[in-house]
């Protein structure tokens, strides 16, 4: 179940879904590419730390 806060950045992004497109697509896109990013570059470092290398 959802928080308050949780709940007042849904209204967030729905009005800047709705007064700014081009905000909202930015901000998907950089929380899209940094996660899936961030997800790669944390699976290397634990690859390198505790797979030697190996994926």
């Amino acid at each position: 179940m959802p928080n308050s806060k949780t709940r007042d950045w849904e209204e967030h992004l729905n009005q800047v879904s709705e007064n700014d497109p081009q905000a909202f697509i930015c901000h998907f896109y950089n929380t899209y590419f940094a996660h899936s990013t961030g997800g790669r570059m944390i699976g290397k470092k634990v690859a390198e730390k505790l797979l030697d290398n190996k994926e």
